[in-house]
């Protein structure tokens, strides 16, 4: 921010100042990390003496899914735009980009709630605190879709003056079903994004990375198939819609599925613990009373052998 303006006006550098500005700032960050990091300053200490190459590739395996899904992102994004620029010229990408950005500012509560749930949820589950986990996603999606409703309701009847803080003007009818549809898209993708992030702290990355992949696919054939009948940018806010609700049901009712199983897995766990720790005790129990046997006989033995001892003894006097 700060070597942004003076780049481009002071420096007159233009859009190449802005380039500039981010190589130089994610530069300083880079060296600043690395130096908190090696020079033991931190409770996490960097040291190469433990550093094994074979993580190398569980990393890479881990990071695979969300590499394909920032890429297929990235195509949706040209592909949005192309329908945009076709139906409506450079306004439609202009009312798209503005949306986003609306969207972000008004889903970054809830996105807060996804970010911190992926750490909850990788520590309940290696806990195999499964109900917990269920109680706080359940909890989450509550709070996040109340949130998401009322957020967007209220933008809704000041969407004009959202709209204009962008210098985005002069297309109310665009915007009123761009807000109105909002109010369900919005709602959507935050239980989408929750249940991503539970599905990345349970260790299903893969199965994110197959949802949000048919995701995309599904909702640029929807697109698609809506062009002709539908024009003025509508088929791409009908596509959205459509798309993130049918979805976030599924993401959700997969979730859910496997908490589910893995619910009914630990308690099959839990069952087979009882019946082993009752074998246990039965085993114990066991063992004691055939101890309890053998040292009864092992006395009855010795007096008998006791006995005869003095028998002979007797026998031997007389």
């Amino acid at each position: 921010m700060i070597l942004v303006p003076i780049f481009i006006f002071v420096l007159g550098l233009g859009i190449k100042g802005v380039a500039y500005a981010t190589i130089i700032s994610t530069f300083v960050s880079v060296i600043t990390f690395l130096y908190l990091y090696l020079s033991g300053k931190t409770q996490v200490v960097l040291n190469f003496k433990y550093f094994k190459p074979g993580i190398v590739f569980e990393i890479f395996i881990v990071s695979i899914p969300n590499f394909i899904i920032n890429i297929l992102w990235s195509v949706y994004m040209m592909f949005i735009n192309s329908i945009l620029i076709a139906q409506l010229g450079h306004i439609g990408v202009l009312l798209y980009s503005t949306a986003s950005q609306i969207q972000s500012l008004i889903s970054s509560p809830q996105s807060s709630f996804s970010k911190s749930i992926l750490t909850i949820c990788g520590q309940l589950f290696g806990a195999k605190e499964i109900q917990k986990l269920k109680d706080i996603y359940y909890y989450t999606i509550k709070v996040s879709l109340s949130l998401s409703i009322i957020c967007t309701v209220v933008f809704f009847f000041i969407r004009d003056y959202g709209f204009a803080l962008f210098n985005v003007t002069g297309v109310e009818t665009s915007v009123f079903y761009i807000a109105l549809a909002g109010i369900l898209i919005v709602s959507s993708e935050n239980v989408s994004k929750l249940s991503v992030k539970m599905l990345d702290g349970l260790g299903k990355s893969y199965h994110s990375l197959i949802l949000t992949n048919g995701m995309i696919i599904f909702e640029m054939i929807l697109i698609l198939l809506l062009v002709p009948v539908l024009t003025s940018g509508i088929c791409v806010l009908v596509g959205m819609l459509l798309t993130e609700v049918i979805f976030a049901i599924i993401y959700y009712i997969v979730v859910r599925s496997i908490l589910n199983g893995e619910n009914k897995l630990e308690g099959e766990i839990e069952v087979k613990r009882e019946e082993f720790e009752y074998k246990k005790e039965e085993f114990e129990q066991n063992r004691e009373e055939l101890i309890e046997s053998r040292e009864e006989k092992i006395e009855q033995k010795k007096e008998e052998f006791e006995q005869k001892r003095d028998e002979f003894e007797h026998k031997k006097e007389e």
